[in-house]
């Protein structure tokens, strides 16, 4: 997770030597920069602080399911069947909630192709201007939605300005679902 990655950056996030060697496990390459230059020097420091020691020892991993791939063009669900799970941390989200990964341009560049979306199944609510995946015509779709005509016309808006928007007349609206509103977006990017 971003803030995480960010927060043991600057030396504020506990991790503990089990973490560092998942980190090696997935990025082997980096194998030596890390045992020189991070568990010589910022381990011992992160350790002897109070505070990291609190957080470790509250914090909870959830594993949530991803279901499929929402579009920022077209994409499948499937809320039966988990693709597969992922671990994030606990946070100011549903224990329901699950992921999505992210397919296409259309979100672009709020949303980028292959970064996995958290996604609240008990906060679908409408909310102006947030990101929501939505099933329409059992296809999934990640948009901002907007509500026209007081419900007549639901509109499924992309942040990237080569796509059109996509209208839902009154008469369609029986095919269409809020799975939940974004409220996190991970991303598995490689920094250099």
């Amino acid at each position: 997770h971003f803030t995480f990655i960010d927060k043991v950056e600057k030396g504020t996030a506990p991790i503990s030597k089990n973490f560092i060697e998942n980190v090696v496990a997935v990025y082997p390459e980096e194998r030596e920069i890390l045992k020189k230059e991070y568990l010589k020097e910022t381990l011992p420091e992160i350790f002897q602080k109070e505070e990291a020691i609190k957080i470790v020892s509250n914090s909870e991993v959830l594993n949530l399911p991803v279901y499929g791939k929402a579009s920022a063009g077209r994409g499948y669900l499937n809320m039966d069947t988990p693709d597969y799970y992922m671990p994030i941390l606990r946070g100011n989200f549903s224990r329901r909630s699950f992921f999505v990964e992210i397919t296409g341009n259309s979100m672009e560049p709020t949303l980028e192709d292959g970064e996995f979306a958290l996604v609240d199944p008990d906060n679908t609510t409408y909310s102006k201007n947030k990101i929501y995946v939505v099933t329409y015509n059992d296809e999934g779709y990640i948009k901002r939605l907007e509500m026209k005509d007081k419900l007549k016309i639901i509109t499924l808006k992309s942040d990237n300005p080569d796509y059109d928007d996509i209208d839902i007349p009154e008469e369609m609206q029986e095919y269409f679902q809020i799975n939940g509103r974004v409220v996190e977006v991970i991303s598995k990017k490689k920094l250099l």
